[in-house]
């Protein structure tokens, strides 16, 4: 518990660069999103418009539909309210401080590579279930291995900047997942 409270209290230095770096992260996150998406549009109309389907037939499997407005509201508030930081905590400093402990306990080495890499497969496996109830197989492995990135990404931003900027750019991230299932649902972006 104290090696915990000790490495927060590490990733919590700097605030105003945090809150700068995770707001751009942030913004360029649903940007990048939104052209990616119109690009996607263009090139692959008739693969985008069948992965749509997908999405929304699986969302409403779990009651998340156009006639269930009230639990996608409250599916969209857990994403951006809670669940980043959450993640960010759990996965940034608890987990990859304990395996960082473990790999220096039973190493001479201080993790670094083998610690980052294994935390991120650990994050984007976490995810995988999600990914394949709601994408089809070959969008599901696709992102699985982006997820995988991105868990790398965000421990550097963590370990680099600080904690607090690597909540908003996965804030950022959750919106995108949000902006995709409430489009996905009532078909607003196009």
């Amino acid at each position: 518990r104290a090696r915990f409270v000790r490495a927060l209290r590490e990733a919590c230095r700097r605030p105003q660069l945090q809150l700068i770096v995770g707001l751009a992260l942030f913004l360029l996150t649903i940007g990048g999103f939104m052209l990616v998406v119109k690009c996607a549009e263009l090139l692959l109309s008739d693969e985008v418009r069948a992965q749509l389907h997908h999405v929304r037939a699986q969302a409403a499997a779990y009651g998340l539909s156009s006639s269930q407005p009230a639990a996608v509201g409250l599916i969209s508030a857990w994403f951006l309210a809670v669940n980043p930081t959450l993640e960010e905590l759990f996965w940034r400093i608890y987990l990859h401080d304990a395996l960082t402990q473990l790999v220096c306990a039973k190493t001479s080495s201080r993790g670094g590579l083998g610690v980052l890499l294994a935390t991120s497969a650990l994050y984007a496996s976490y995810h995988s279930s999600v990914l394949f109830v709601f994408l089809e197989a070959p969008v599901a492995v696709a992102m699985l291995f982006g997820l995988v990135g991105y868990g790398a990404f965000l421990q550097i931003l963590a370990d680099r900047i600080g904690v607090g900027a690597a909540i908003l750019a996965h804030t950022g991230g959750d919106a995108v997942v949000i902006i995709g299932l409430t489009d996905a649902i009532w078909d607003f972006y196009r």
